[in-house]
């Protein structure tokens, strides 16, 4: 962003407050991302954390 500022491009953005940010740049983060918002998905997290559970981790 900062350097799209620097080269004078147009840019729109917002600042996020209270919020959580992801970093999905990343396997590891991307991973931990996708696993946090299955577990918060009403419609999956019971069938998800039944298989988080078989695994035996």
């Amino acid at each position: 962003l900062k350097l799209m500022l620097k080269d004078q491009k147009h840019v729109l953005a917002v600042e996020i407050m209270n919020g959580k940010y992801y970093d999905t740049g990343n396997k590891i983060e991307y991973m931990k991302t996708v696993v946090e918002f299955a577990l918060r998905h009403p419609e999956i997290n019971g069938e998800f954390k039944r298989f988080l559970n078989d695994l035996r981790i």
